[in-house]
């Protein structure tokens, strides 16, 4: 059942990635004092991260946080259930 807090995956679309890459990119060219610095290896469309549910707007439409490969985090909303980039689902255990 879905609901808040929950940690499910999240599958990185190519938008998403290029959003994360050039936030990165610009952070560490630029650096503003008492500003956060975002850095970390890059995002890659298909790249499955946890995602903590903060809202729910339906059976399957959700906000979140995508934990990233970095010091950072990525927004993620209104996002459906699914199996494709820019989804999110259960984990799956084998």
């Amino acid at each position: 059942m879905i609901a808040n807090n929950l940690i499910v995956n999240y599958r990185l679309s190519a938008e998403n990635a290029a959003l994360i890459n050039k936030r990165r990119s610009e952070s560490t060219a630029a650096p503003v004092m008492g500003g956060q610095l975002h850095d970390g290896n890059e995002a890659r469309e298909g790249q499955i991260l946890p995602m903590v549910i903060t809202t729910i707007w339906s059976d399957t439409l959700v906000n979140g946080q995508v934990f990233l490969d970095g010091n950072d985090s990525f927004w993620a909303t209104s996002v459906a259930q699914g199996n494709e980039p820019g989804n999110w689902n259960y984990f799956m255990c084998d």
